[in-house]
């Protein structure tokens, strides 16, 4: 996965839950991230921060799945898309 990043690689495990647990779903949930996405590039500071003060969240619309990035001057990095139930202080605290 060149290039590729956590955030990429939290979508393809997301991708590989509905595939195997419930494919009709999937479609939904890439124009539920895409979505997402597109939000955040159109309001960025909309997202609430939490756990840094720089760390910006946005909540998926129809899916339990939260978008964690950082505004920056000239770009929005998406960090991580993690599903709501898990433990999300510990998967960052992790990473640092």
């Amino acid at each position: 996965m060149l290039g590729a990043t956590i955030a990429d690689a939290n979508i393809l495990v997301a991708l590989g839950d509905y595939i195997a647990n419930a494919p009709e779903y999937m479609h939904a949930f890439i124009d539920d991230i895409e979505q997402t996405i597109l939000h955040i590039q159109q309001y960025p500071a909309s997202g609430p921060t939490r756990y840094a003060l720089d760390l910006r969240v946005w909540c998926c619309n129809k899916y339990p799945y939260l978008t964690f990035y950082i505004e920056n001057v000239t770009q929005i990095e998406i960090c991580r898309i993690l599903l709501c139930k898990r433990d999300i202080p510990t998967i960052l605290q992790e990473e640092n």
